[in-house]
């Protein structure tokens, strides 16, 4: 039996009907009492609202001014790196070409240093020597017109900057090679120098040292220019040279230090806020001030030592290559201070701006909103006075009306309800073509439009989502034949029927289809040739390249006249690889034969990660020792060096791209080289080469977690049994 239901007729009319009576009863006793009360209160709030109103504004304006001032900092400094970063590019890529020159003598024959011939050029080319090589220096000929093939790398780099500069290539013999375009330097140490050369302790600089120490590019603070006649604070750049796997020399690149100024002098902040620099030291090397604590003052104090403990303090967290912001007393003046370090070089930006600038604006409108807010409060009570008989008339007559009235309210409003309801529960049936025709002028026809406008997007909506299910189901299928396409390019069987080598590969893509491959297969009875490569990119694209590069690898492979031709097939894979390469997509590739009679193997290195090398007498693994080389299908006037090394019974070579060591898990750690070699040798070395392929995959599992696969990850493992 269900329960008795009322309409929302009568509720409605008795709800009028009791607000009516019970308006009418309260008003009058509560008219005095609200009225005092009501005045109180709004004088109490209206003062509250305006103290926080005030102290909310001051917060928010001068917050904002403090986000702007660090805002500031942070675009400077990343500016200022800018700048720097660049010339660590551009000193790296200068090395790496003295290193292959260094490396390469057959290929770059002896070149004299082309000096400027007059000051007008703009430039000039200048031999230093060291003091302990010039009693040497005869029999250093050869190796300085080797290293003057660098000469023109320096011209055209030192050039492209446009500034007073200069470059410069010192080498462990005691030479150094010098390009400037200051015109002081190229008149003291070229044109005014009456000796072909001059004297200069370079292994003494610190920019020579730190390259050499690190073994990798550095910056130094703020020195002297040792190549100035005019002494002026520069930076130098330096990053080391590297021929044939040792280190040679040191690549270094210098500027003024004022060169940066410009970014420092033209930070302004309103009308008192300025910009400097802090070096490593505590001391202010850039500031557009003309005196005070912040100028560049005698000697260069150590702000750290500064009486005012704000500033010190400051400058100590400067100093650490901290950021922040804080007040600060400088010359008896309160400033906020925000400072950020720089990355490159061991410097900290600062800028400061008053106070009482940050403040005053938010100060003067918080004297404002008060003034409005007393206002506010007088004119409240004056129109509550003059109001309340009025509202306590309204409140009679509005009773009487709503009694009058209740029932035909009732029933206009009652039955647009009810046709809403019907016409909803037909909608809801899975009418979807039902239209609802209310007009009442307010929420509810415009309740009943949004539900005719629902019914329409909802039938458009299902028409779209069949659609794009459609479309979705069609892609991934095309994904998945693009996938099966790939991993049936690689090869899957591993039983050769031979008893002098075992084999096995796998290869896990990190989106459906990947840029990674392997390879491996017999060019005569005796000769196995395998091969791994790593493409650039994810995706189709890289599958459609890794696809072209096997294949090319593969043909040239297979005609080959000798195995010592290992080295020629991986260049004319590299030019065929340039060939058309618009997308300028490249691979790295490690490529090897065994002879599998002899236990020879010879290889060949395409900027591929180095493979590891067990030795069964030895019970252990170890790095292959692989020249480093360029990529294929970046240049194709690179050359590739073949190397080999002799296998014997149980010896195994694991190979792998840089999906495995790269593997990152959820608090972006990477695998590492050292988890892989330290995971090999835990490995029973005697099992086969399956399961040693899979207790690494285990171990890249356990480490990655539940972090998403970030790159193609692919190993082949080889093992030698014959002899």
């Amino acid at each position: 039996m269900q329960p008795k239901q009322t309409s929302i007729r009568k509720r409605i009319r008795k709800l009028f009907f009791i607000l009516s009576i019970t308006t009418l009863l309260l008003s009058g006793a509560l008219a005095n009492y609200g009225m005092f009360t009501t005045k109180t209160e709004m004088e109490s709030m209206g003062k509250q609202l305006g103290v926080s109103t005030k102290e909310s504004v001051i917060e928010i304006v001068s917050g904002r001014e403090k986000n702007h001032l660090q805002q500031v900092v942070d675009e400077r400094v990343k500016i200022i790196d800018s700048i720097f970063q660049r010339m660590a590019i551009d000193v790296e890529v200068v090395s790496k070409m003295a290193g292959y020159i260094m490396s390469n003598p057959q290929i770059y024959p002896p070149q004299e240093l082309k000096f400027s011939p007059n000051m007008e050029a703009g430039w000039a080319v200048s031999l230093a020597v060291a003091p302990s090589a010039e009693e040497n220096l005869w029999n250093l000929r050869d190796r300085i017109g080797l290293a003057a093939n660098i000469q023109e790398v320096l011209k055209s780099m030192v050039l492209c900057y446009g500034v007073d500069c200069s470059m410069y290539t010192a080498y462990e013999d005691g030479f150094d090679i010098v390009f400037d375009t200051n015109e002081s330097d190229m008149r003291v140490h070229y044109f005014e120098n009456p000796e072909p050369y001059r004297r200069f302790n370079f292994f003494e600089r610190a920019w020579y040292k730190n390259a050499k120490e690190t073994q990798s590019t550095t910056f130094t603070d703020a020195i002297i220019n040792a190549n100035s006649s005019a002494p002026l604070p520069f930076v130098a750049c330096s990053a080391p040279i590297i021929a044939d796997g040792k280190f040679i020399g040191v690549t270094g690149f210098g500027f003024v230090a004022e060169r940066v100024a410009k970014f420092v002098l033209q930070t302004k902040i309103g009308k008192t806020g300025f910009g400097f620099l802090l070096n490593r030291n505590g001391q202010v090397i850039i500031s557009p001030k003309g005196d005070g604590v912040l100028s560049l003052q005698e000697g260069f104090p150590d702000l750290r030592q500064n009486s005012e403990k704000s500033l010190a303090e400051a400058a100590e967290k400067m100093v650490r290559g901290e950021s922040g912001l804080m007040p600060v007393i400088v010359d008896g003046e309160e400033y906020y201070l925000a400072y950020a370090p720089l990355e490159n070089v061991p410097w900290s930006f600062g800028a400061v701006i008053k106070v009482i600038e940050v403040i005053a604006p938010a100060e003067n409108l918080g004297r404002s909103i008060e003034k409005r807010t007393d206002e506010f409060v007088a004119k409240a009570e004056t129109l509550f006075k003059e109001l309340f008989p009025v509202a306590l008339l309204a409140v009679v007559l509005l009773t009487a009306l709503v009694l009058s009235l209740s029932e035909k309210l009732s029933k206009s409003f009652v039955q647009p309800i009810q046709k809403l309801s019907e016409g909803v529960r037909e909608i809801a049936s899975g009418n979807l073509d039902k239209k609802l025709d209310i007009q009442t002028g307010d929420e509810i026809e415009q309740l009943a439009f949004s539900f005719n406008s629902m019914t329409d997007e909802l039938k458009t909506y299902m028409a779209n989502l069949k659609k794009e299910t459609a479309d979705k189901e069609r892609i991934a299928t095309e994904l998945n034949v693009a996938t099966n396409i790939q991993l049936s390019t690689l090869p899957h069987d591993f039983d050769f029927n031979r008893d002098d080598f075992e084999i096995y590969a796998t290869m896990k893509a990190a989106k459906e289809v990947g840029g990674d491959f392997y390879d491996f297969y017999l060019v005569d009875e005796k000769h196995l040739v395998i091969s791994i490569a790593d493409v650039s990119g994810k995706s189709v694209p890289a599958a459609l390249f890794m696809m072209k590069g096997k294949t090319i690898l593969k043909n040239l492979a297979t005609m080959m006249k000798s195995p010592d031709d290992l080295a020629s097939v991986m260049t004319l894979a590299n030019q065929q690889l340039c060939q058309d390469n618009d997308e300028m997509m490249f691979i790295t590739v490690f490529l090897a034969m065994l002879d599998l009679e002899t236990g020879r193997l010879i290889y060949v290195n395409g900027g591929h990660n180095p493979p590891l090398l067990y030795r069964d007498a030895e019970k252990k693994f170890s790095w292959l020792d692989v020249k480093k080389s360029f990529v294929l299908g970046a240049m194709d006037s690179v050359d590739f060096v073949q190397q080999e090394v002799q296998l014997n019974h149980g010896d195994i070579l694991f190979m792998y791209t840089d999906g495995v060591t790269e593997a990152i898990n959820e608090a972006e750690e990477e695998y590492g080289e050292a988890r892989l070699e330290n995971c090999l040798n835990t490995i029973d070395h005697q099992c086969e080469i399956k399961i040693l392929l899979e207790g690494v995959s285990k171990s890249l599992a356990a480490h990655v977690g539940k972090a998403e696969q970030s790159d193609d990850i692919t190993m082949l493992a080889v093992r030698f049994v014959g002899c």
